[in-house]
Formats: structure tokens, C-alpha cells, sequence
């Protein structure tokens, strides 16, 4: 049985738990961007960083690593595992569009780097 038949009856708990990190990652990278943008501004054309924009920054970076871990280890996660099935009375449409952004965000999330 390949992966792609395997279904199982919800996700599993590592995946869930990534899920939430991945978002918790997502948002702090969105609340300090700026911090990131100093630091690059300040490292290319050579300039003092004061400290906190050198912190934050390399928080920043940290944290845009940890996503592409976590979003690794959640793929694999979901490869090996399978995923709950789509609910019986869901219309096609919105089945569709679930796998279009879920492919989305995958991409997004591995090849931003």
C-alpha cells in the first residue's frame, strides 16, 4: 500500500504539534521582519549594528530555519502516516481548494529560502 492510500482517522500528534509551531514561527517572523530587513540593510552596505537589531535579526533567521525543519519533519510525518480523509459532504470545490493551498503552503514554506 503506497503512501498515498494510507488514510488514517486524524492527523497525528506530531503533526499537530508542528502545525502550531510552524504558525507560532510564522507569526514572529512576520512581528520582527523589520529587525531582519536592519540587519541586512546594515550587513550589505557595511554599517554598526546596534544590538537589538542584531539579535533580532539573527532571531529572525533562527526561526525561518526552525519553519523549514518543522515543515520537513511534518511532510515526512504526513508521508509516512497518511492524512484523515476529507469530510463525505464537503463539496469538490472546497476539497480542491484545500489541496491547492496546502501545496501552496508547502511551497512557500520549503523554497522562501
Amino acid at each position: 500500500m503506497s503512501y498515498i492510500d494510507r488514510q488514517v482517522s486524524s492527523w497525528t500528534r506530531l503533526s499537530r504539534v508542528l502545525h502550531w509551531i510552524i504558525v507560532a514561527l510564522i507569526l514572529l517572523q512576520w512581528l520582527e521582519s523589520e529587525y531582519m530587513e536592519g540587519l541586512w540593510d546594515a550587513t550589505t552596505e557595511g554599517a554598526a549594528l546596534n544590538s537589538t537589531i542584531q539579535t533580532f535579526g539573527w532571531v529572525h533567521i533562527v526561526a525561518g530555519t526552525s519553519i523549514l525543519v518543522a515543515a520537513v519533519i511534518r511532510l515526512a510525518d504526513r508521508i509516512n502516516n497518511g492524512r484523515p480523509p476529507y469530510p463525505v459532504n464537503e463539496p469538490r470545490w472546497a476539497t480542491l481548494l484545500a489541496k491547492i493551498t496546502h501545496v501552496g503552503i508547502y511551497a512557500l514554506s520549503l523554497i522562501h529560502i
